[in-house]
């Protein structure tokens, strides 16, 4: 249907409210436990059915990104123009890229894609190539 959108839970309660928890956290206490609120929060909001809306469109994801590397900011106290890059590697924080592309080996590795039915023919639907050759 026209009206189904696959990204409903991206826009249904936004991802700026949970920078809040992230900040609080940063300012009563220490980077652990804004860790914890980013993972707890963000983290799992952020994972919930990504092989399936990763791919919707490259915005999707470029707005989750930025406001990913907002909260990585937050918790390693750097500026609004600062590259993060190395907090995400310190503290091993994947991308929601990475997130995706993990997910989507995951999600094939384990096999799931298998148990669709199989919608092929059953049924030779072209004749055998063999063709009998006198000896």
């Amino acid at each position: 249907s026209s009206t189904c959108q696959s990204t409903a839970h991206l826009s249904r309660g936004p991802y700026r409210s949970l920078l809040i928890p992230v900040k609080i956290s940063m300012a009563i206490g220490t980077k652990e436990t804004a860790l914890a609120a980013y993972y707890s929060l963000f983290d799992s909001k952020m994972r919930y059915a990504i092989a399936l809306w990763g791919n919707s469109s490259r915005a999707n994801l470029d707005r989750v990104l930025v406001l990913q590397k907002r909260a990585v900011r937050i918790m390693a106290d750097f500026g609004v123009r600062d590259s993060c890059r190395r907090a995400f590697v310190e503290w091993g924080i994947m991308t929601v890229v990475a997130v995706y592309i993990f997910e989507v080996i995951i999600f094939l590795l384990k096999g799931t894609h298998s148990k669709c039915p199989d919608t092929r023919p059953q049924h030779q639907i072209r004749p055998k190539l063999q063709s009998s050759i006198p000896q």
